[in-house]
């Protein structure tokens, strides 16, 4: 026995309603997290393209592609430089 068509169709865009919420809070939270471009970190650190570029193929920054434009999360870099600063306060180095 086939269900019935409208109860497919009924349980079909409850889901998809589910999935739009989900993405829309998801976007949102995304969205409150300030995202950065190359020549923003160069002016946050005083530092060159070429060394962001370093920390960034070194793994010691996560990075971010849209396209051919690479992206930085600004919490992710500011935790960066709190373990740059711990680690040189104890002798080491990051």
């Amino acid at each position: 026995m086939l269900d019935n068509p409208f109860a497919v169709l009924e349980r079909r865009l409850n889901r998809i309603e589910s999935l739009i919420t989900s993405l829309g809070q998801e976007l949102q939270s995304q969205q409150k997290e300030e995202v950065l471009e190359v020549e923003d970190v160069c002016r946050m650190f005083g530092v060159s393209r070429t060394t962001v570029y370093e920390w960034r193929r070194s793994g010691k920054v996560p990075s971010y592609h849209r396209g051919r434009r690479v992206y930085f999360k600004k919490s992710e870099l500011l935790r960066f430089r709190k373990d740059e600063i711990e680690a040189q306060e104890k002798g080491g180095e990051i």
